[in-house]
């Protein structure tokens, strides 16, 4: 049997998404993770992957006009919720014109984008297997990399997990600045992430702190025994608290 606590757990590789999820809620982290049991993507999830996608198609193509990026945006919005009941969806869908023009708004200035979903690979002193991610935006003219955030409100400024996948990346890209673009429907702002070494420990704790815990058995169901679900957090999905009361028996 190995050694990796991640590997024994078919764990390859972890994730900024990991880290968080593990950190607010690690009897969660258990059910998805170890017993690979997701709940299904809601409406906000496919507004901001239909929204990044007109954005990235107006960056590329300074000349396509905003309208057409929305169109672009909209399209692919209506065909990831076609068959979704969620009461939101069509609400959800009227947000993605604001959130697209003033992403492109905020964002055109950079220029075009250099690289888009560039994948990142850091590994961490101490963990066994590396962090990966992907960066939405690359400007190797300006020595910074942007990824853009969809929200309902605007942020007054970084989350704490935000800071930690920005952390990563800035690891992972040399050093390079790391900036966060938030849109809503009627406004955008762009924060840039300070103190990055900090959130990079931040990182590194968690995935110890994981590791830890992994190592302790090879069986899933032991490792629950030591965690106690929260079930009225928001992360917890039907699927998913389906599946945490059965392993949890609570």
């Amino acid at each position: 049997m190995t050694a990796n606590p991640f590997e024994r757990h078919g764990l390859a590789h972890l994730s900024a998404s990991q880290l968080n999820l593990y950190r607010a809620s690690p009897a969660l982290w258990v059910v998805e993770y170890l017993l690979k049991v997701r709940g299904s993507v809601g409406v906000a999830a496919h507004c901001g992957t239909s929204v990044e996608a007109g954005v990235a198609a107006g960056l590329l193509d300074p000349a396509m006009a905003v309208e057409d990026c929305t169109a672009m945006a909209q399209k692919r919005y209506r065909e990831l919720t076609l068959l979704s009941g969620d009461a939101k969806r069509d609400d959800k869908g009227a947000e993605i014109p604001g959130m697209v023009g003033h992403a492109l708004e905020a964002l055109r200035p950079y220029g075009v984008p250099s690289a888009t979903q560039q994948r990142i690979e850091v590994h961490l002193d101490g963990v066994a297997v590396p962090v990966i991610g992907f960066k939405d935006f690359s400007f190797d003219a300006h020595g910074l990399d942007v990824d853009l955030k969809t929200s309902a409100r605007l942020p007054s400024q970084m989350s704490q997990e935000h800071r930690v996948q920005g952390a990563i990346y800035f690891s992972a890209s040399g050093n390079r600045e790391q900036r966060f673009c938030y849109a809503t429907k009627a406004k955008c702002t762009v924060y840039r992430l300070e103190e990055p070494h900090e959130a990079l420990a931040q990182a590194r704790r968690i995935a110890l702190a994981m590791s830890r815990l992994l190592a302790l058995s090879a069986d899933a169901a032991e490792i629950a025994g030591l965690l106690v679900p929260d079930y009225s957090q928001f992360r917890w999905s039907a699927e998913t608290r389906a599946a945490g009361r059965d392993l949890y028996g609570i």
